[in-house]
């Protein structure tokens, strides 16, 4: 369906003065230029005159002749004159509270006894939350004689143990792997120490790091050849140990500290 613009200013007829103008637009213009002509007349310094003057012929040019957004200047200017005088805080009052019956009203009121058959249904579904929540009392209701099977008795839990001693580690499966362990000179395995592990030229080929059971292990095969393994961790003294390694399957190694 084609669509047709709506015909405006139909229900009023404006009057036309002279081509386009209307009656509306001329006492707007006149308006205007009355101003300026006003103005004028005021015994008012010319810097303050003559601004004065354009702006009231400009304002009724406005008025008569230039829409702003599809819409006359006028209506503009009553928008913005509401827009300044219109309330911008609203005040919220609370309404008043019915007022709750008196006691007197209230006791007047006649109090209903719950019949026979109420309290049975209260009684039975009573019984059934207390079989749903307690299942045994349900099989204790039907056969006292059976019982609940007794409870195993609680396994001894184990005490924690200290590892005193550094245990003893498998050797490695692959030749040229390094494996072992650092104590003290008690024995006690130490946690946290830094070895690194030289080759002849002096370049660091590995570093490693001890577990909590003070146990360290290469991951790769070294290339055969001579090694300096050093120990390092703080308050403690290791002394250097030389691997000569000839593609064998190397036993674990026990570093011990010295103080």
């Amino acid at each position: 369906m084609d669509q047709h613009p709506v015909p405006q200013n139909i229900s009023s007829y404006e009057f036309r003065l002279v081509g386009d103008m209307t009656l509306k637009q001329f006492f707007q213009l006149a308006g205007g230029v009355l101003a300026a002509v006003i103005i004028y007349r005021l015994p008012l310094p010319g810097l303050i005159k003559w601004p004065f003057m354009g702006l009231g012929v400009l304002t009724g040019v406005m008025l008569a002749f230039v829409p702003v957004s599809g819409r006359p200047f006028s209506q503009w200017i009553m928008a913005f004159i509401q827009a300044i005088y219109s309330p911008t805080e609203f005040h919220w009052s609370e309404s008043p509270q019915p007022s709750a019956p008196s006691s007197q009203s209230t006791s007047t009121l006649p109090l209903s006894r719950p019949s026979p058959l109420d309290l049975i249904e209260e009684q039975l579904f009573s019984r059934f939350s207390q079989i749903f929540q307690h299942p045994n009392l349900a099989f204790s209701a039907i056969n006292p004689l059976i019982k609940s099977p007794p409870s195993p008795p609680p396994l001894p839990v184990p005490l924690p143990t200290t590892h005193d001693t550094t245990p003893s580690m498998p050797p490695p499966d692959h030749p040229n792997l390094l494996s072992g362990s650092v104590t003290t000179p008690s024995g006690q395995s130490i946690e946290g120490v830094i070895l690194e592990l030289v080759d002849a030229s002096g370049l660091p080929v590995r570093a490693l790091r001890t577990n909590k059971l003070g146990q360290f292990m290469t991951a790769t095969p070294l290339p055969a050849g001579a090694y300096t393994l050093t120990a390092e961790k703080e308050g403690l003294q290791f002394a250097p140990l030389t691997l000569n390694l000839a593609n064998q399957v190397i036993a674990p190694l026990i570093i011990k500290a010295h103080g």
